[in-house]
């Protein structure tokens, strides 16, 4: 079975990307003063439109942070980057799957948590790519992890602090 080709891509206002190919860089997505809300979406799709066309992918595997701030505003901002990152999947006519931002983490690092320094770092030692953006270093990473296949990551277990326990009469039934 052929590889396949894949785009990778850390959806925010600086979207990070990498392809299989080695292409890698970042979308701005800011919008200008006095432009429309939805330009901004626009642009995305054209970006996503243009690396189909000129790159060819059979993947976009995205870091779905859609509950990854407390801040609502970013959590709408990126639903609806996701709801970009599938339409044009869907009129491409290729696959498209999102990654927790906890699993790239751990993945990358070992650590579910990671912070952004740690990215860019691990992208230098692991993957041999020397990058000073942390969205680059992300989408690298969301790559890596769909060129190993979305591995299940083995996840510690939560532990729940135990209740003291209080002792208790036993209490008498009536029937």
């Amino acid at each position: 079975m052929d590889a396949k080709r894949i785009l990778a891509l850390d959806p925010a206002n600086c979207t990070g990307f990498a392809h299989s190919n080695g292409d890698r860089g970042v979308w701005n997505l800011v919008a200008a003063k006095g432009e429309h809300q939805g330009d901004r979406l626009n642009r995305l799709a054209d970006y996503i439109r243009g690396a189909y066309d000129s790159l060819g992918f059979d993947l976009i595997a995205f870091e779905d942070a859609s509950f990854g701030s407390p801040n609502p505003n970013v959590q709408a901002m990126h639903n609806e980057l996701a709801g970009i990152i599938k339409a044009v999947a869907a009129q491409c006519d290729v696959d498209a799957r999102g990654v927790k931002p906890s699993q790239i983490k751990s993945f990358a690092t070992g650590n579910g948590r990671a912070k952004k320094h740690e990215m860019i770092r691990a992208a230098k030692v692991k993957l041999g790519i020397d990058t000073t953006n942390d969205n680059v270093a992300d989408a690298l990473w969301i790559l890596a992890f769909a060129e190993a296949g979305f591995p299940q990551l083995a996840t510690k277990p939560k532990v729940r602090p135990r209740r003291a326990s209080k002792k208790q009469e036993p209490q008498s039934r009536m029937f």
